[in-house]
């Protein structure tokens, strides 16, 4: 368009929109693009192009800055030129790696060429110009035309010969001057025979080659460049002197003849050089990417990369203070508290199953699926991937598993990066390599305070190993640990912080880990939870001003570590704390995990983002916070160390600052990673935790002194950003009780009004105001909107809410509630560790029931009852409108745990739950997690400690309010009629019949067996519950007595539970339990029966899902460990094993045993008489087998002495190729004959002898002997058919054997024992062989000699 035009204005205006066209990123690719490829070039051409190259490469720059390019040079052959430059970069990608190890051109094949250059100079005569790439040398066509015009019919003689152009040894660069001449010269006295006229010319002497396939493709690609950008450069209207220069100089590069294109040594070597360069490689892919991928191709496909790349180019435009040179920049210390978790997960860790059958690496490599891909092809393990598991790939298995879990390992490889930073830093400001080492080591640093390595290194632990591994490969990583030694006889221990790192200079083959400082402590320094002090013991080994917390479960990144150097300058503003964002990492795990990372960024981004500006009131709420380190070691410390008291340690740090008067600040443009729980049961424990934190704030003397310093208005804010949120719950799920039994109280007295008018309660009106509550969701919608996109905002928002967000904010709701208070009333806070695992098993009925039936079940249940009775009292017309929020909340606490529990809707965990929750509740004694009696005296355990005031508001708040209920519940008829309380009577009897029968059977548990308390209580049970369906269709009255008696029995069981007399309802507490458990387990069934599972997996694995992760999958596989009891795979791997193992043990016994016994390996046709291979029974082994302690056997076959092995558990013994399980089968071919037993199980009836002759041979022995024995499928034909006892054919004994005949069966007759010879054999002296029977096996006797085929 631009040639085509005439215009000078619109060629200018063509230009111009072409350079509009040009984004920033386009332009940057095209000045990536240029400088690679003229580096490439050049390095590739070398010494002998460089002024010519480096001439036309600054011209045509030079153009491109001007505009001038474009009345300078044609763009048609524009595209041709970058395919010949992707061209070359594919044939240099392709051989880098093997000419850096072995160049063609090496030092050996110059040695050569430099002696047979030095040979041939010699013979050499005329001029030699150089060589061609392939063809012959231009100085030899010329040599060989001149030969041709010269007279050659009269000479006499020649005297000078033509030139003589040998070909070059190896390149044909041999260059031999013009006035060099032959030695070979004549006289014109001389005679010479005439010749004929070639004779003396040589031109095609084979010399030294160098065959480099790359070489000729490069240099072709070359000349096509080459030529193309002379035709570029020769445009329609004339060429300018200055293109012309261009265009000579590019002649002269393609005809230089001991230059790239024509010198074979030379081309070769520049390439071998190209190789070595360590900036080859990257430059060469980054190339590739430019010149031959899409846009689309190599746009980011993984959404982690998206989101940190995302966020780390927004972070770049928010207000970050400048920084000063590295030299100059503030120096910090990473500190992170570690205890025992996991440092790098193990192979056994990898391989373990939980109980669905799941592995830990399946389901990293199901959730992490591209990654594992990734990974094998950085491995080179293309096809098996069980060759992960050798020691060449099992330590970097284990390095890729731990990046993807919650461990040490990734939090320091993340950390780290710190140090990258700092050195990337120096080096682009030019710092002297040994000042960038001293900058890596000053300015940054890393202390994992492990308070128990010492305790590793003494017990041999793994993780002490991992430990050092982290050290070996971070030589600036310090580990920080608490160390005691004895120091007299009483047994008194001093206690040591110690420091250690990696000692580089041992001169064991893994290193050492060297002592840098002991200090001695003044006693045991954990006097509280452990990661106060375990914190506070290891400042002393920090370095620097300021001071990072990061916890166990965090990750860095290399770009935010980059903006490092800017947050630590935001200390110049005065403050002594900073924090900054965190990312959850884990929540595209499941929903859970999601409602955890949508909670944290509310609070860690939304939440304290408000609480630092306007309300200046932010604290320190734990890691990644930096600390000014001068006012943590001087006031207060890190954390506060106090048992119980102190159990969110880390706030109070912040609540220092505060008191003093100091500021804590807040971040935006920096991030870390943050791992955290993903299953109900992880979150609970962690919302539990929280929550009874912040009651032993509320009664800490920390608080009180805060609150008596700050103004009302920052009080106020306080409160809110503090315990406020935590008395707020607690005040919620008071007032939903309250409000339940108000409106159940007032049907069921038949108070619904006011002055005797009814009440009409605006149902609708009050559904669209408490829809103002989602109104809260608003903050998080715009974040979400801001961050993401609108339609991606919505899109979780809308997920949220469909998978059932709601029940898990209201579950936790009751959570945060039911801890607060209960640690209000009677204390017992305590660290509840959640563990950091991968959740993805099903947890039975008994497990959810033990963690939730005290906070949730119990309370939903409750309201579900009250809300039933409300339905059926009421006069209102608008039930659902009152009640709909009421019966959320009651789904939310019945349903929630199993909502949110995989595969609780399939049929068989539910039967499977059921039975185990059976067990549960039957069993007495034992741990919490064995028995509902023990669980149920620890949980209630806490009403000891409280005090008279609270049991009394107590009694009051629930037995009271029970009562009241139960006496509404009865009627206002029942003080006046006898037939009404005769009914209250029979109940009241039958449920005094239930504990009194329950009480009296578990005083007689001294004289009476468990299996008769068992069925008396069962008994019991049966009576009293067909008893109570019979009053109940004898009168519906008795349901409303029923229900009443339960309210006023609850009140009574509650009080004696209060008051501490436990044994006496204990029972009541059971059936109420009973009933609770069946009343949801009726619902999962419901659930069931409407095929809810495969919904329910969707849902809670939806982020998983959306994210590329086949998560069904791994919840297939645990459905088939289920419902499948043994797959064929995994029993011919046990086969396997098993037969390794037996082949152990046959040469155990065959080096050990005596007599004739055969040896593994030997081979005979048994043909002789006198071949005895039977030995002596001794303890169970023989020449042909043995009994195994499983009760397996072991046989090897007299024909090809192949070992047959199995135990009696698998049920089968086979040959060479295993059959199926309880399949017999005999082996077709004669050298492979094996014997094929099924085992059976020993029985008592006398069996029918069934055996009938084969060619000789015995065939379907069955049904299997008394004694325990065989059922034998085959024996290989016996080929004398005169009848013989067992003993004379190898005599199996313990099986109901009798002597064979040819051609009947025989009748059945007493074993043969083993060692007995046949003339002797008789019934009564078998019971050796029975013992031997009993153990499923069988044993050879020894006979005088074997038939010819026996």
């Amino acid at each position: 368009q631009y040639l085509a035009e005439k215009d000078t204005q619109k060629k200018m205006m063509i230009i111009e929109s072409f350079s509009k066209s040009m984004v920033a990123t386009f332009q940057e690719a095209v000045h990536e693009a240029w400088e690679l490829t003229t580096w490439m070039l050049s390095s590739l051409l070398g010494d002998n192009h460089m002024k010519d190259f480096d001439r036309i490469t600054l011209v045509i720059f030079n153009w491109t800055t001007t505009n001038d390019i474009f009345a300078r040079m044609s763009a048609e052959g524009i595209a041709k030129i970058i395919h010949c430059v992707s061209n070359i970069v594919t044939a240099l990608k392709g051989c880098l790696s093997k000419r850096k190890l072995n160049p063609v051109a090496g030092t050996e094949f110059l040695l050569k060429y430099s002696q047979e250059a030095a040979k041939m100079k010699d013979v050499n005569i005329g001029n030699n110009h150089g060589t061609g790439a392939k063809g012959m040398k231009k100085s030899v066509s010329t040599g060989f035309l001149s030969a041709l015009s010269s007279d050659m019919s009269e000479s006499p003689a020649v005297s000078e010969t033509n030139n003589h152009n040998l070909k070059s040894p190896g390149n044909g660069g041999g260059l031999v001057s013009d006035n060099e001449v032959s030695p070979l010269k004549t006289t014109s006295d001389e005679k010479i025979p005439q010749r004929k006229p070639f004779t003396k010319l040589q031109p095609f002497r084979k010399g030294m080659e160098l065959v480099d396939n790359v070489r000729d493709k490069v240099r072709e690609e070359m000349r096509t460049l080459f030529g193309l950008l002379r035709s570029a450069l020769k445009m329609k209207g004339g060429v300018t002197p200055e293109s012309q220069d261009l265009i000579d100089r590019i002649t002269f590069v393609l005809s230089l003849e001991t230059g790239f294109i024509w010198n074979d040594v030379y081309a070769s070597m520049r390439i071998d050089n190209f190789a070595v360069d360590p900036r080859s490689s990257s430059a060469l892919n980054k190339l590739n990417g430019l010149l031959k991928l899409r846009i689309t191709q190599v746009d980011l496909k993984s959404r982690e990369a998206k989101r940190r790349l995302n966020f780390f180019m927004n972070s770049l435009f928010m207000d970050m203070p400048s920084v000063p040179s590295t030299r100059f920049t503030k120096e910090y210390t990473v500190m992170t508290p570690f205890y025992s978790e996991d440092v790098l997960l193990s192979k056994a860790d990898l391989e373990s199953k939980n109980s669905d059958g799941v592995s830990t690496l399946l389901y990293l490599q199901t959730l992490y699926k591209d990654d594992w891909n990734n990974f094998l092809e950085r491995r080179n393990i293309a096809n098996d991937e069980q060759q992960v598991w050798s020691s060449k790939h099992l330590q970097q298995l284990r390095c890729w598993a731990s990046l993807r879990a919650q461990t040490l390992y990734r939090t320091v490889e993340g950390m780290m990066h710190s140090e990258a930073a700092i050195r990337l830093f120096a080096e682009l400001e030019q710092v002297s390599p040994a000042e960038v080492e001293i900058f890596a080591k000053l300015k940054f640093n890393y202390v994992v305070a492990c308070q128990v390595y010492g305790q590793f290194k003494k017990t041999q632990d793994p993780k002490a190993d991992d430990i050092e591994f982290l050290l070996a490969k971070h030589p600036n990583l310090r580990v920080a640990y608490i160390d005691n030694m004895r120091v007299n006889k009483a047994g008194d221990l001093s206690y040591f912080s110690v420091l250690v790192k990696h000692d580089a200079g041992s001169l064991l083959s893994k290193g050492s880990i060297k002592e840098v400082y002991r200090v001695q402590l003044p006693g045991n320094p954990v006097l509280g939870e452990g990661k106060p002090e375990n914190q506070n013991h290891a400042i002393i080994f920090t370095r620097g001003r300021f001071l990072q917390a990061i916890d166990m479960n965090q990750d860095g990144y290399f770009e935010e570590s980059l903006k490092m150097r800017n947050l630590l300058e935001e200390f110049e503003s005065g403050c002594v704390i900073l924090g900054f964002r965190e990312h959850i990492f884990t929540g595209s795990v499941s929903s859970v995990a999601n409602y955890m990372a949508l909670q944290e960024l509310s609070f860690v981004t939304l939440g304290q983002r408000v609480l630092n500006q306007p309300l200046r009131i932010r604290q320190h709420y734990g890691h990644p916070d930096l600390f000014n380190k001068l006012f943590v070691m001087t006031q207060g410390g890190m954390s506060k160390a106090s048992k119980g008291i102190n159990l969110s340690e880390d706030v109070f740090s912040g609540f220092n600052a505060t008191i003093r008067g100091q500021t804590v600040g807040f971040k935006e443009y920096v991030q870390v990673g943050k791992g955290r729980d993903v299953g109900l049961q992880q979150t609970y424990k962690f919302e539990a935790k929280l929550s009874q934190g912040n009651a032993e704030q509320s009664l800490s003397r920390d608080l009180s002194r805060i609150c008596d310093r700050l103004d009302f208005f920052r009080l106020m804010s306080f409160y809110y950003g503090g315990i406020g949120h935590y008395m707020a719950n607690t005040m919620v799920m008071f007032t939903l009780v309250v409000v339940v039994y108000t409106m159940l109280a007032l049907a069921v007295y038949d108070e619904e009004g006011v002055n005797g008018r009814p009440m009409h309660p605006e149902g609708v009106l009050q559904l669209l105001l408490s829809g103002m509550g989602l109104l809260q969701t608003l903050p998080l919608i715009v974040t979400l909107t801001v961050e993401k996109g609108f339609m991606q905002a919505m899109s979780e928002i809308g997920y949220m809410f469909l998978s059932g967000g709601p029940l898990y904010f209201i579950f936790h709701i009751q959570t945060k509630c039911y801890y607060f208070s209960q640690t209000l009333l009677a204390g017992g806070a305590m660290y509840r560790p959640t563990g950091r695992g991968f959740v993805t098993r099903h947890s039975p009925f008994d497990e959810n029931f033990r963690f939730f039936a005290s906070s949730h079940i119990y309370l939903g249940f409750e309201l579900m009852v009250a809300l039933i009775l409300f339905s059926m009292y009421t006069k209102s017309k608008q039930y659902f409108g009152l009640t709909w929020s009421l019966w959320l909340t009651v789904v939310a606490f019945l349903m929630g745990p199993f909502w949110f529990n995989p595969l609780s809707f399939e049929w068989n965990r539910i039967q499977d739950d059921y039975m185990l929750w059976m067990s549960w509740m039957a069993e007495i004694g034992g741990s919490s997690e064995q028995s509902w009696d023990a669980w149920w005296r620890e949980e209630n355990n806490f009403y000891h400690k409280l005090s008279s005031t609270w049991k009394i508001f107590l009694i009051v708040q629930k037995c009271l309010l029970w009562v009241f209920i139960s006496r509404g519940l009865a009627g206002h008829r029942f003080l006046t009629d006898k037939g009404e309380q005769g009914r209250f009577l029979e109940v009241v009897g039958l449920f005094f019949v239930f504990f009194i029968g329950n009480w009296v059977v578990n005083k007689l548990e001294r004289y009476l067996s468990y299996a008769v308390r068992r069925f008396a209580s069962l008994c019991l049970t049966t009576f009293v519950m067909v008893t109570t369906i019979y009053l109940t269709c004898l009168h519906t009255q008795y349901i409303r007595y029923t229900v009443a008696i339960y309210y006023f029995f609850s009140s009574i069981a509650f009080l004696c539970l209060v008051m501490g007399t436990h044994n006496q309802i204990y029972y009541m507490y059971k059936l109420h339990d009973y009933i609770v458990g069946h009343s949801i387990f009726v619902l999962l069934i419901l659930l069931a029966m409407l095929q809810l599972g495969y919904f329910q997996t969707w849902l809670l694995y939806y982020d998983a899902l959306s994210a590329g992760v086949e998560m069904k999958d791994i919840l297939k596989y645990a459905r088939r460990s289920k419902e499948r009891s043994s797959d064929e795979t995994e029993i011919i791997d046990q086969l396997k094993l098993q037969v390794s193992r037996q082949e152990k043990i046959i040469q155990d016994i065959l080096s050990k045993g005596g007599g004739g016994e055969m040896e593994l390996g030997e081979r005979s046709s048994l043909t002789s008489s006198s071949n005895n291979y039977s030995s002596g029974y001794k303890g169970g082994s023989f020449g042909y087998g043995s009994v195994s302690k499983e009760g397996g056997l072991i046989v090897v076959n007299p024909l090809n002495t192949s070992v047959l092995s199995d135990t009696a558990k698998m049920g089968s013994i086979t040959g060479q190729s295993p059959s199926r399980i309880g399949v017999s089968k005999v082996a077709e071919s004669p050298r492979a004959a094996s014997l094929a037993i099924k085992i059976r199980a020993p029985t008592v009836a006398a069996p029918t002898p069934l055996l009938t002759p084969v060619g000789g041979g015995i065939a379907a022995v069955k049904p299997p002997a008394t004694a325990g024995g065989l059922g034998v499928s085959a024996f290989p034909p016996i080929s004398t058919p005169t009848s013989q006892t067992p003993a004379q054919i190898g005599g199996l004994a313990g099986s109901s054997f009798v002597p064979v005949t040819p051609q009947h069966q025989v009748p059945a007759a007493a074993p043969i024992p083993a060692s007995t010879p046949a003339a002797a054999a008789s019934p009564p002296a078998a019971a050796n062989a029975k013992e031997d029977a009993k153990q499923g096996g069988f044993v050879f006797s020894q006979p005088t000699q074997f038939p010819s085929r026996g």
